[in-house]
């Protein structure tokens, strides 16, 4: 009985159904790698296509004689293959990863353009509402410069007040 109740566990990778030979057959060819090249990290940056073309002689090798052993490394072939699949493996995870973030990033971008794009047309309407605003009070109270002057610097220290609230907005989020 698989209770989940107990230990939910249900889609996850089975790890112990993977035979633990190829995993020893690995680490040689890694200790080996590490020991010639002085990284364990060195894999990292060669080619995809070189571990191809070493996958592919010694899989040549390997059909050519099944027990037969690399001459560097002492090795079976057949260790040297499931290296370079595990390195391909990895490999092309990490590039679909990086596919995965350039998306990410790209979406980013283009909300960063809308949200500059939103922002100006919404400057764009204020402004012309503030123009059309003070060109009303013009025409209603031309004779009283002082209530338009008044009214105007409310209007400008309102706007003042509206554009720090945004920026103010902009950091907290």
């Amino acid at each position: 009985m698989n209770n989940q109740n107990a230990k939910a566990d249900a889609g996850k990778l089975q790890l112990t159904l993977v035979p633990t030979q190829i995993i020893k057959d690995i680490a040689e060819v890694r200790m080996y790698g590490n020991q010639k090249y002085h990284s364990p990290d060195n894999w990292m940056f060669v080619e995809k296509e070189r571990y191809r073309d070493a996958l592919f002689r010694h899989f040549l090798a390997y059909l050519e004689d099944p027990q037969g052993e690399d001459e560097e490394s002492g090795l079976p072939h057949l260790s040297h293959i499931a290296c370079n699949v595990a390195f391909l493996c990895e490999l092309e995870k990490e590039e679909e990863d990086d596919e995965d973030d350039e998306d990410i990033e790209s979406l980013y971008e283009k909300h960063e353009w809308l949200e500059e794009f939103l922002k100006s047309k919404a400057k764009q309407h204020y402004d012309k509402a503030v123009s059309a605003f003070e060109k009303k009070l013009f025409e209603l109270f031309p004779s009283d410069k002082q209530f338009t002057t008044i009214t105007r610097a409310s209007i400008r220290q309102f706007a003042k007040e509206l554009t720090e609230g945004d920026k103010e907005n902009e950091r907290t989020v």
